[in-house]
């Protein structure tokens, strides 16, 4: 039988969200989801019928996320129990390989989606084979279910300082759909990859870099495939509802952005700010061309430096773990980045015009 999408899902500890979020994804309109153990053919089934099953990957859960699933998603839901929390990418990594669709939702657990929210998708990169990855608009909620009208990402910017953060976030949604626009990446909270794309993007079987375990995998991705010269649009028509425990800031200039970055720096655990601190030096040193380097390089290493000295005064541990694990990394990183030039298929300057489109707004 022909799989038109991959549904994947990592959970951990998600008993609070689980539920809704599959639920949602049953509700997809115009989506004929496979039982389990279903052995049709493809005519029986109906060819011209999008085909989706749905993968769970439980990361040595705690709480009752697996008795949830197995209670109430069984016919539906192939569900595989890890004994360890081997982190976001090598899990996504595990469920791509073990997926057959000829599309790849990547979904987290605190996710609600639209009832038309794949189809939108499907359509979309049905109808253009340069888009590697679609993406929709993603406005907060809470849980139980509460939706809200504030954007929480409507894909990925990158500015002059190489700084990646999400469009949109904070600012309260005005309603209306518009045109799918391109943007620079798409956030891993919710996204519909083409498996060609993905399958293009991967360096040693390996679609989201593990060495990142987990945050700015994502944005570190979207470099890749920009890289490549595949395409990332958002469709504003597709909604999908995500809550985040820690926020980012609305975004403001001048020493008001730089007190919202440290407030929310402060809210966060040590191993998240951690991991997203080394893993942001982990994708400038993969991806960063030269030429940008150069030419941006006195506000990306003011930028850099100031962020340098907060941490290392407010969170020295985290400070001397990322400075350890860069001189470690630093031969792998290299090695990662040749790969990645040696195979780019754009010059720097296209990339250029993202930073460029940023500045402009």
């Amino acid at each position: 039988m022909k799989i038109k999408v991959s549904i994947v899902i990592v959970t951990w500890n998600g008993a609070r969200y689980i539920k809704e979020c599959l639920q949602s994804i049953l509700r997809q309109q115009d989506i004929n989801f496979i039982k389990i153990e279903d052995n049709s053919s493809e005519d029986e089934q109906g060819s011209s019928a999008n085909h989706a099953e749905i993968i769970v990957i439980d990361n040595d859960s705690a709480d009752e996320t697996v008795s949830i699933i197995e209670n109430n998603f069984a016919d539906y839901v192939s569900l595989v129990k890890q004994r360890n929390n081997l982190g976001f990418a090598a899990t996504y990594n595990r469920g791509i390989h073990w997926s057959r669709g000829e599309y790849i939702l990547i979904l987290n657990q605190d996710v609600v989606l639209s009832d038309n929210f794949l189809s939108i998708l499907i359509s979309f990169l049905d109808a253009y084979e340069k888009i590697g990855v679609a993406i929709g608009k993603v406005l907060r909620c809470s849980f139980p279910f509460q939706p809200t009208n504030i954007i929480d990402s409507l894909g990925l910017s990158i500015n002059s300082k190489a700084q990646v953060t999400d469009i949109g976030a904070g600012q309260v949604d005005q309603g209306a759909a518009g045109e799918a626009v391109p943007v620079f990446g798409f956030s891993g909270a919710v996204a519909l990859l083409r498996r060609r794309a993905l399958f293009e993007a991967k360096y040693n079987n390996q679609f989201f870099d593990e060495e990142f375990v987990s945050y700015k995998e994502d944005v570190d991705l979207s470099w890749r495939l920009r890289w490549l010269n595949w395409d990332i649009v958002y469709v504003p028509e597709a909604v999908a509802y995500h809550h985040r425990s820690a926020r980012a800031g609305k975004e403001s200039s001048g020493w008001g952005n730089n007190l919202a970055i440290a407030k929310n720096y402060l809210a966060k655990p040590d191993f998240i700010n951690f991991l997203s601190y080394r893993n942001h030096l982990f994708v400038l040193i993969k991806n960063l061309p030269w030429l940008l380097a150069i030419k941006y390089g006195p506000k990306i290493a003011w930028y850099e430096f100031k962020k340098m000295v907060f941490v290392a005064v407010v969170k020295p541990k985290i400070f001397w773990q990322t400075l350890r694990d860069l001189i470690v990394q630093l031969p792998l990183l290299i090695s990662k980045r040749r790969y990645i030039m040696k195979r780019r298929r754009i010059k720097p300057k296209a990339l250029e015009l993202w930073i460029k489109q940023t500045t402009s707004r």
